[in-house]
């Protein structure tokens, strides 16, 4: 969080809408490299870990990480080869001409930290890997820092290194530890004798992820932030960069997103233990109306206290254009249903559900980005991983109900929570725009305002004892 508001205000507006254009092409290229193979190695490691030899472990973990370096080798030598067409591209933002090292770099690193993260998160290792984690956090401020205190600024060039050099230490040590931990792993003394992993299984949950993945991922920050960087000047970029960014930073610390690797895991066993399909939902309820608690109160916030704040941690930059965070506070707390739902379905081995949503959510979202484009100022391309979001989950919903899945969600609760943000919204703005108040008198309307959502929550039993008890008990087990 600290390394994105920094190189925000560090870093003049054309450089920055570059770092964005760059780095968002590059984790862009490395989700369509993935193959679905975390969620393979999330799926099947705890399985094994309960049932298979230490040894079959070792060889699934290490025949996946080979595959995942391999195609990782192969995007990253296609990025070499058509750079110039990138440039083309995204003329407005990037000046590079020739390729950087560190572009490669990242796009290797960042691939084998992603996988090696996964499967720490799939040993129930999460507190290794939070660990490990400050390496590359610590990593990038030292080095944002130390060019600070030498330059007064910082380049475009030099914030590419600031992503690749930390990412790849961080990504050696990752891979070092977990084969450590896998080699202590022992051998339950009661084993399954049939052959393992089944690959057909293997491959069948891998290709359905990727394929959900893929889909679900081009309406979020990486493909937006790369569409935006081809689409507008250099400032609406650098702006919608630095939200979407931020925003980024905030998902990883939401409950769902936080404890995803944790949850599945233990979802897993429980389900494979005690196949129930209603209690599995009513676990993914429960997260997922932890989500919306803190996204809601985030978005009273801003509506209410947005426009200085952001001044304030970007000096003055892209306060104006507040707006956008709303629009992405919206988007996350609509879109991490969806999260919830791929934990139901990947649970439930029902995969291609989720497929075949993000395929219909897809084309409801290309006729959104083409009537965009006839707009001549496009803003209207901003709204649009919004519409992806509703069409993702009423398709999914709807497939899922014809299927005889049960996955009902509570839409009363949800509508009190909605109807009471925007009460408390109005309430705080009116009197606002009367006072003009500054960043302190907002500030502290906007947390009372908070504080009122917390309380009338309850009181309206948008929110039970039962959830709050279920996501700490989910929370607990580390």
């Amino acid at each position: 969080m600290a390394s994105v508001i920094l190189l925000a205000r560090n870093m003049n507006t054309t450089d920055y809408a570059g770092y964005i254009a760059v780095t968002s092409l590059i984790m862009l290229v490395a989700m369509f490299s993935n193959l679905g193979l975390e969620r393979a190695s999330a799926r099947f490691v705890p399985e094994a870990r309960m049932h298979r030899d230490a040894r079959e472990i070792l060889s699934f973990v290490s025949k996946l990480a080979l595959l995942r370096l391999a195609i990782a080798l192969i995007f990253a030598a296609g990025l070499f080869l058509l750079w110039p067409g990138v440039t083309q591209l995204f003329s407005h933002s990037i000046a590079l001409p020739v390729i950087p090292w560190s572009v490669p770099l990242f796009l290797v690193a960042t691939t084998i930290f992603a996988f090696f993260s996964s499967v720490l998160q799939s040993l129930l290792e999460q507190k290794l890997q939070t660990r490990l984690l400050l390496i590359q956090t610590i990593g990038r401020l030292v080095l944002i820092m130390a060019l600070l205190s030498i330059y007064g600024q910082i380049t475009l060039d030099q914030s590419l290194w600031i992503m690749a050099a930390p990412e790849a230490v961080s990504a050696i040590v990752m891979a070092i530890a977990t084969f450590v931990v896998l080699g202590k792993i022992s051998t339950p003394h009661t084993q399954d004798s049939r052959p393992w992993p089944d690959w057909r299984e293997v491959w069948h949950i891998a290709v359905h992820s990727y394929g959900f993945n893929v889909m679900a991922t081009l309406p979020q920050g990486y493909f937006m932030r790369t569409l935006i960087a081809a689409t507008f000047p250099a400032h609406v970029t650098a702006a919608y960069g630095f939200f979407s960014t931020l925003m980024d930073r905030i998902r990883t610390y939401l409950p769902m997103q936080f404890m995803y690797n944790l949850i599945e895991p233990v979802m897993v066993a429980s389900y494979l233990t005690n196949p129930d399909p209603h209690a599995l939902a009513r676990r993914s309820h429960a997260i997922y109306k932890a989500n919306v608690l803190l996204l809601l109160s985030a978005l009273i916030l801003v509506v209410i206290a947005g426009e200085p704040m952001i001044d304030l941690l970007t000096s003055g930059k892209y306060g104006a254009e507040y707006w956008m965070l709303i629009l992405l506070l919206v988007q996350v707390t609509i879109g991490s249903n969806v999260l919830a739902l791929q934990l139901f379905f990947n649970t439930l081995k029902a995969t291609q559900l989720l497929s075949i949503s993000g395929l219909g959510a897809l084309a409801v979202m290309a006729v959104g980005v083409w009537l965009s484009y006839l707009d001549p100022s496009r803003y209207w391309l901003l709204t649009c991983p919004i519409l992806y979001e509703v069409a993702m989950n009423a398709i999914a919903l709807y497939l899922a109900k014809k299927k005889g899945i049960a996955y009902a969600l509570p839409m009363g609760n949800y509508l009190k929570l909605g109807l009471l943000c925007l009460g408390l919204v109005v309430a705080a703005k009116v009197p606002l725009d009367r006072m003009a108040g500054g960043l302190q008198i907002q500030v502290l309307m906007g947390m009372a305002a908070v504080g009122l959502f917390f309380v009338l929550s309850f009181r309206l039993g948008a929110i039970t004892q039962n959830e709050i008890t279920m996501v700490k008990r989910l929370a607990g087990r580390k």
